[in-house]
């Protein structure tokens, strides 16, 4: 069973961020939700990183952003304890990359919130 969750974690994870990549967000939301439970197994903890990496990039495209700083939080304290036993060196690149989307996401919904306070401004 340890290797069937391994590979649920992980085979859905590549599914969910090909979904993302296709713009099928609600696809995979769904799939996130139905598996997140499952995921969090411990015998698939060296994919939580990973996992958790892909729900935040899913939350982003939701615009749902502190949520997904918070899930994007998570995913680098596990990957920090992973780094005790192993080199996750993959997952917290990756990690890293999300957290720039994310910031440049904030700084996106910052500007849009702001436009119309600048139209005003310019009239």
């Amino acid at each position: 069973q340890s290797g069937m969750q391994l590979a649920l974690a992980e085979y859905a994870g590549f599914v969910a961020e090909a979904y993302l990549e296709a713009g099928e967000v609600a696809r995979a939301r769904e799939l996130i939700d139905r598996v997140r439970e499952r995921s969090a197994h411990p015998y698939s903890s060296f994919y939580r990183p990973e996992f958790l990496r892909i729900e935040a990039e899913t939350l982003i495209a939701e615009a749902r952003l502190s949520e997904a700083m918070q899930v994007l939080e998570a995913a680098a304290r596990a990957c920090a304890v992973m780094a005790i036993e192993r080199q996750p060196q993959m997952f917290s690149d990756r990690i890293k990359a999300t957290y720039q989307r994310l910031r440049h996401a904030y700084r996106a919904a910052e500007h849009v919130s702001m436009a119309p306070l600048s139209a005003v401004g310019a009239s």
